[in-house]
């Protein structure tokens, strides 16, 4: 019944070719859309390496300090100061809950000149309990230690890209790189991470110490040196941990003192994940920033979007779709005449559907790749990767087969119900 089924699908598609091409088009488009945005998402949020471990990372990437009449906010990254001796307080305080817990800088642009060649990089200085948390894939030596830190040893961590501007892919092992006037080290290469990876990304890595800027101050002179350049990472025991780390910051920072509280007397920041940080920026709700997770609104946003974009299309195939099968209703006549049940036209409908669908979703697939090739050859991110991996395969999957059934249900269900005597006389109500 099934072949039967296949066969006349065939025949039914390549009779008008017209409305096969339009069909197509936009069953292939909508699901080319819907799985770049998947595997944009996927990319950007979904733990992997070298941030495998994110599932059960906390991360503080932003931090304000307030004035006591609450009208003057000051909005950046945090200091060093502020992290090392106010939130490091929450690994002894949690019992265990914190793992793993790091300072590291943000990303900054460096120039050196090699053999009269310019070389641009990203630089992120990081404590050595930082490699304990991403997972980077070394080609070559291993990660920095946090002793090297601590005795402001010029080592560093490159990536492949670098290895292969600085020395031409040769092995960089044990060989020297030299900038802001200061000869490193290099200890290790791993694979180059993807902007994406807002964390774990950069080119180069040294230990914070080795910061012309003398980070690790024991004393403080004014409220700027609360601010500065830095963000710390909490790794947590399991995801069920997040609530007592988020309180233990809450009251870590609570306890910051301020140089001159008469102009800012309040330090606020809250512990994210990659989703509820975006969730955050994205509503501009600065106010509530620092306080209320936004994750659920903007989930509850992006499958709005999702289903929005593919109800449109939906509709315009169900049109074709009836009117294709308006042509058919002598056809459905006799084979009702013929005793076809109505579950049989149904089925034999949804299956033509399907098949319609999964061609498209193929088509969309195909063309999805090539988008994909397309954005990590743009360099629009550094190093991007975007891909079709089983879990975006998966989300594509799902996504053919329910466009498919929401766009055949309703023609297969209207022609079934036809009159076999005014289906033959060619009437389609």
């Amino acid at each position: 019944m099934l072949k039967n089924y296949l066969l006349i699908a065939y025949k039914v598609l390549m009779r008008r070719k017209f409305f096969t091409f339009i069909s197509l088009f936009g069953i292939s488009f909508t699901l080319m859309i819907l799985v770049v945005a998947t595997a944009f998402l996927d990319n950007s949020f979904t733990p992997q390496k070298p941030e495998s471990k994110f599932d059960r990372a906390l991360w503080m990437p932003r931090w304000r300090m307030r004035s006591p009449d609450g009208n003057s906010n000051w909005n950046s990254s945090g200091g060093f100061y502020t992290m090392d001796k106010y939130v490091r307080r929450i690994v002894k305080r949690t019992n265990g809950a914190v793992e793993e817990f790091a300072i590291f800088s943000n990303t900054s642009q460096v120039a050196t000149f090699l053999s009269g060649e310019k070389i641009e990089f990203q630089l992120r200085r990081t404590e050595g309990a930082y490699w304990n948390i991403v997972d980077m894939e070394f080609v070559e030596g291993a990660p920095f230690t946090t002793k090297d830190d601590l005795d402001r040893n010029f080592v560093a961590v490159i990536n492949e890209a670098m290895r292969n501007k600085f020395f031409k892919g040769e092995p960089a092992l044990g060989k020297q790189i030299t900038f802001d006037g200061q000869n490193y080290r290099i200890v290790g290469v791993v694979k180059n991470v993807p902007e994406t990876r807002r964390v774990a990304f950069a080119d180069v890595w040294t230990p914070i110490s080795t910061d012309k800027q003398k980070v690790r101050k024991t004393t403080i002179v004014n409220n700027s040196d609360l601010m500065g350049e830095y963000e710390c990472i909490v790794l947590a025991r399991s995801k069920e941990d997040f609530e007592v780390i988020r309180d233990a910051v809450k009251q870590a920072v609570s306890e910051v003192e301020f140089p001159d509280p008469k102009s800012f007397n309040k330090m606020e920041t809250m512990a994210h994940n990659y989703f509820s940080l975006a969730a955050n920026q994205f509503f501009f709700d600065w106010e509530n920033h620092y306080s209320q997770d936004q994750s659920p609104k903007l989930f509850s946003m992006i499958l709005f979007c999702a289903l929005f974009f593919m109800f449109l299309p939906t509709i315009n195939l169900v049109n074709l779709n009836v009117s294709r099968m308006m042509e058919r209703a002598s056809e459905i006549g006799v084979r009702k005449s013929f005793g076809a049940s109505g579950q049989t036209l149904i089925a034999q409908f949804l299956v033509e559907n399907l098949v319609l669908t999964f061609i498209g979703g193929i088509i969309g697939l195909l063309l999805s790749v090539i988008v994909l090739k397309y954005l990590n050859e743009s360099g629009l991110w550094a190093y991007s990767n975007f891909s079709l991996n089983w879990r975006v395969f998966i989300y594509g999957f799902l996504l053919m087969i329910v466009f498919g059934v929401l766009s055949g249900v309703y023609p297969a269900w209207r022609m079934s119900k036809l009159n076999p005597i005014f289906a033959l006389k060619g009437a389609t109500k």
